[in-house]
C-alpha cells in the first residue's frame, strides 16, 4: 500500500539509520552492534538509490516499487496512477515500479542520501551514494530545474513550483538545499552555479525574516535539509539565512503538539 510514498518514508528511515550507526560507532559500542547499524545503513540506502535504477533512465526516480509482473492492483482497478506503473528495466525487470515523480520525492531523497553519505557512508558505499546523489540532482539541474515523467509526455514538474523569482519559500529551499547537497558530494561546478544562483537571486544572505503559510509536508521536508545545511554549510551570512528559515518554520510549528 502507499507505494506512491515509499521512496520518500525509506529515505527518512535511511537518514535515521545512518545517525544510529554515526553515534553508535562514535560512543563506542560494541563492534557486532556497530556492525549490524552500518549494514542495515546500506541496506537502506540500497532501497532508495534503487528508485532510480529501476527506472533505466539516470536520475529518473521512482517513487516505490513491487516484486512481480504485470500489472499491479492500481492498475487492475483503474485508479488514478494506472498509467504511471511500468515494469523495471534490466536486471530489475521482476519489479513493477511506480512513476509520476514530483519535487517532494525528489527531495526527500536527496535529504537521506545526504545524511547517509556524511554519516554513514564508507568505502564502495561512499562512491556509490555519489554517484546516486550525481544522477539525481542533475536530473533537474540539467534539465532546466524540471523534473520530467518517464516518458516525457506530460509538462514537466518545475523544481521551484510557483515563485516571484524572488521570494524565497520553502519550495525554493529545496531546490537550494538539493544544489548543495550535490556539490558537497561530487564537488561538480554546475552544482554550485545552480545553488550561488538560487542564493543570490531569493536574497537568502539578506534574510532576516521567513514568513510562510503552515504547511506540515513542506515544513517537514524543510527542517530535514537544514540539519544537513547547517553541518556541510560555512558561509556565515548563508548560515543566517537559513537560521531565518529555521526560526520562521518554528514559529509556525511550535505548539502543534506533535513529535
Amino acid at each position: 500500500a502507499n507505494v506512491v510514498h515509499s521512496v520518500c518514508w525509506t529515505s527518512n528511515y535511511l537518514a535515521g539509520a545512518s545517525y544510529r550507526y554515526a553515534f553508535l560507532k562514535k560512543t563506542g559500542a560494541p563492534p557486532e552492534k556497530v556492525a549490524a547499524a552500518r549494514a542495515r545503513a546500506d541496506q537502506l540506502f540500497e532501497a532508495v538509490y534503487r528508485c532510480q535504477l529501476v527506472t533505466g533512465a539516470p536520475g529518473l526516480q521512482a517513487r516505490g516499487y513491487l516484486i512481480g509482473h504485470g500489472e499491479s492492483y492500481e492498475e487492475r482497478w483503474n485508479w488514478g496512477g494506472k498509467d504511471e506503473w511500468h515494469q523495471g528495466a534490466g536486471e530489475y525487470d521482476d519489479l513493477r515500479w511506480r512513476g509520476d515523480p514530483s519535487h517532494h520525492n525528489y527531495s526527500d531523497a536527496v535529504h537521506g542520501l545526504a545524511q547517509y553519505y556524511d554519516l554513514a557512508a564508507e568505502g564502495e558505499q561512499k562512491e556509490r551514494c555519489r554517484e546516486a546523489i550525481h544522477a539525481l540532482v542533475s536530473y533537474w539541474v540539467d534539465n532546466d530545474l524540471k523534473i520530467y515523467d518517464f516518458e516525457r509526455s506530460r509538462i514537466p514538474e518545475p523544481i521551484l513550483g510557483l515563485t516571484d523569482g524572488k521570494t524565497l519559500n520553502t519550495r525554493v529551499m529545496m531546490a537550494i538545499a538539493g544544489a548543495r547537497v550535490a556539490h558537497h558530494a561530487t564537488g561538480n561546478p554546475k552544482f554550485k552555479a545552480v545553488y550561488d544562483q538560487l542564493i543570490e537571486q531569493y536574497a537568502v544572505r539578506n534574510l532576516r525574516e521567513f514568513e510562510t503559510e503552515k504547511d506540515f509536508d513542506d515544513a517537514e521536508h524543510v527542517f530535514c535539509h537544514l540539519e544537513n545545511l547547517f553541518r556541510i554549510e560555512d558561509d556565515p551570512e548563508i548560515l543566517r539565512g537559513f537560521r531565518a528559515v529555521l526560526d520562521g518554520l518554528w514559529g509556525n510549528h511550535k505548539d502543534d503538539a506533535h513529535s
